[in-house]
């Protein structure tokens, strides 16, 4: 028999990981920023924060209507360098979402709308 099976690979990611992929702006090689999720993981930085990073990431790239092209892929977001770093405290003073100049919350940063990120169901996980 010379026929080949073609085996698909499927990677279960922890929800932890899955609410960041939800809330990070571009959708790009995920298996390679889970690998670096896993690296700032065993390097200390706490799962909440790089997903509270990605949320305000998302926020700024909305507001500042940053093209897609211009997105960091999420690896390279999360990767040796820390750019998430920059986005971990919150949103800056200078940024503002959903094209509103100046809206702020009671702690002074611009508001946004964050997402809230459900478990999909074992058939509706996306690839």
């Amino acid at each position: 028999d010379t026929d080949k099976q073609i085996k698909t690979k499927k990677t279960d990611y922890p929800h932890q990981f899955e609410a960041f992929w939800w809330n990070y702006p571009r959708k790009i090689e995920k298996a390679g920023a889970f690998r670096a999720w896993k690296a700032r993981l065993k390097e200390g930085f706490d799962d909440n924060v790089m997903s509270q990073a990605a949320t305000n990431y998302s926020a700024f790239c909305e507001a500042a209507g940053t093209e897609e092209r211009y997105i960091k892929h999420a690896a390279t977001f999360l990767g040796p360098d820390k750019p998430f770093e920059e986005y971990c405290e919150g949103l800056r003073k200078d940024w503002t979402a959903k094209g509103q100049q100046g809206a702020s919350g009671s702690n002074g940063k611009p508001t946004f709308e964050m997402k809230t990120w459900q478990p999909p169901s074992e058939s509706k996980v996306p690839a």
